[in-house]
């Protein structure tokens, strides 16, 4: 069963995203004793208060919960925000999560494949919409 799945009645109405799977990636920072200076970049992606960023990353929790097949624009912005984090020298941690359960340690290059696979899927899916308007 894959991931995404697409509803859609007319042309300029946004996808709407089915899954019976909550699946989420997490990125945690490490080096804890730094995160003040990685403050201003995870806010200018994700808008959380400084108190919330500072809290989970003293307290070694994700201080980002992506949400992804709800809100795909979210991989795009947690895969520049990891360059960015990666280019200051951050030690981060990033994993997959299903269903609350932790399944892998992953990399952005994986971040980058589900990007590519989204885009794909917006493809083929504007092209059997377009075939079906076509059929009309």
């Amino acid at each position: 069963m894959g991931i995404f799945a697409k509803l859609k009645r007319k042309k300029n109405q946004e996808r709407a995203i089915v899954t019976s799977e909550k699946y989420v990636i997490e990125l945690t920072v490490l080096d804890k004793e730094n995160i003040v200076k990685y403050i201003p970049t995870i806010k200018r992606y994700f808008d959380f208060s400084i108190g919330e960023i500072r809290k989970n990353a003293l307290e070694e929790s994700p201080i980002i919960t992506c949400h992804f097949t709800e809100k795909p624009e979210d991989l795009i912005k947690l895969s520049s925000l990891l360059r960015e984090l990666k280019a200051k020298g951050a030690n981060l941690k990033i994993v997959e999560n299903i269903n609350d359960t932790i399944v892998d340690e992953i990399s952005i290059n994986i971040i980058d494949n589900l990007i590519q696979r989204r885009k794909e899927i917006d493809e083929e899916a504007d092209e059997m919409w377009d075939l079906e308007i076509e059929e009309v």
